[in-house]
């Protein structure tokens, strides 16, 4: 196994009261799903920037940005 996964602990105790704290703050339940799906898509997001090689961007990006203000990369290798 690659060592990823989430752990997930509940609190019964705390479990029994949440009918009651959620009614506190959302007005309805497509307020919560809203937000639930809100999080997860903030989850997924964040999963596939974890994935990216930001170094095989910055090298474009850097090298794009030193071509505008006309200056050049100090290696060649860059370009």
């Amino acid at each position: 196994m690659d060592n990823r996964g989430v752990l997930l602990y509940v609190d019964l105790g705390r479990l029994e009261d949440e009918p009651y704290r959620l009614s506190k703050i959302y007005d309805t339940l497509g307020q919560y799903i809203d937000d639930i799906r809100r999080q997860r898509d903030i989850i997924y997001i964040s999963k596939m920037a974890e994935s990216l090689d930001i170094s095989s961007l910055d090298r474009p990006c850097a090298t794009y940005m030193l071509k505008l203000h006309g200056m050049r990369p100090v290696k060649e290798s860059w370009l």
